[in-house]
């Protein structure tokens, strides 16, 4: 999926998966070019780096459409802006400013 997201800053291409390696339970995040083993400080913790691992993994894959959508909703909420008024329209404003502060999150900051 080629967006102005992914080229923003070069990033590993998408879908990412989780993977292990044999007799090693710490989990392996990436694709065919790129991997990241995420280590659990105790076999107590393995559990939980998978999480983390699982965690990370939809998170990367579903980013760009998760963008996307609030960048649309964020089109609509200042289209019902104009379109309203009062409380209704403070709802709107107050909606878009959560938009707005969700995707500076997402922004490449240098």
């Amino acid at each position: 999926m080629t967006t102005e997201l992914a080229t923003a800053k070069k990033t590993t291409a998408r879908p990412w998966k989780l993977s292990y390696l044999p007799g090693n339970p710490n989990p392996r995040i990436g694709n065919d070019k790129m991997l990241v083993t995420i280590i659990s400080a105790g076999l107590d913790k393995a559990e939980l780096a998978q999480a983390n691992a699982e965690l990370i993994v939809r998170a990367v894959n579903s980013f760009e459409e998760l963008v996307s959508v609030a960048k649309q909703s964020l089109g609509s909420a200042k289209m019902m802006i104009e379109k309203t008024s009062g409380q209704m329209q403070l709802a709107w404003k107050q909606e878009a400013a959560r938009l707005e502060r969700a995707l500076a999150k997402t922004e490449w900051k240098e």
